[in-house]
């Protein structure tokens, strides 16, 4: 792998993070794990490597965070996506028995 590549891994992680923060986590969920986890990988490659001191060190950290907080994220709204759906059959199954009656 070249140095160049190395170099630019924490500004990668950084960017998946963002992206995986606002287009996921905060948006619905959907892509947080596509985008999120792959951040998460490659900040932790980053973080392994360089010392606090290199400049890839900050974003690779920042990315891991934000690639960390769009998984709880997507991870909420998934059960609350559970919830709500079983909140719907709950009130039919409901519903119905009171429209027996």
């Amino acid at each position: 792998m070249s140095e160049r590549t190395s170099e630019s891994r924490g500004t990668i992680s950084l960017v998946l993070g963002l992206l995986s923060l606002f287009g996921g986590g905060l948006l619905g969920g959907v892509p947080a794990p596509f985008l999120g986890i792959p951040a998460w990988i490659l900040a932790n490659q980053v973080l392994a490597v360089y010392p606090r001191q290199h400049p890839q060190y900050g974003p690779a950290k920042a990315g891991k965070v934000m690639g960390i907080i769009s998984l709880f994220l997507a991870f909420g709204w998934l059960v609350l996506a559970l919830l709500f759906f079983m909140g719907m059959v709950g009130l039919g199954v409901l519903g119905a028995a009171a429209g027996r009656m």
